[in-house]
């Protein structure tokens, strides 16, 4: 059985945020879904090709070919941008501070 503190844990690892009123649905659903892995890994997969492309797709990526590169207003977006510092723009951090 998957606890409240398994819940919890996993919300933290997930950086998402988990309401107590959503814990025990939460419970449900993964119990649920880890019921279903286990009855997958039950399988008889003995015969079976491997399968590792379902598409037949090879070497779909483009060319890595070297190309002039856009010239910049370096000037214009330091004067544009509201904070920055010599030569760079300074913006504000995505990393929550605990």
């Amino acid at each position: 059985m998957i606890s409240r503190s398994d819940i919890h844990r996993l919300a933290e690892l997930a950086r998402i945020e988990v309401h107590e009123s959503e814990v025990e649905k939460l419970q449900h659903d993964l119990e649920h879904v880890l019921e279903y892995v286990e009855q997958l890994s039950r399988a008889e997969t003995g015969m079976a090709e491997a399968l590792t492309n379902v598409t037949g797709l090879s070497n779909v990526a483009a060319d890595d070919a070297a190309r002039a590169a856009v010239k910049a207003d370096t000037a214009g977006l330091l004067r544009a941008s509201p904070r920055h510092d010599q030569s760079f723009v300074k913006v504000p951090s995505v990393w929550k501070k605990k």
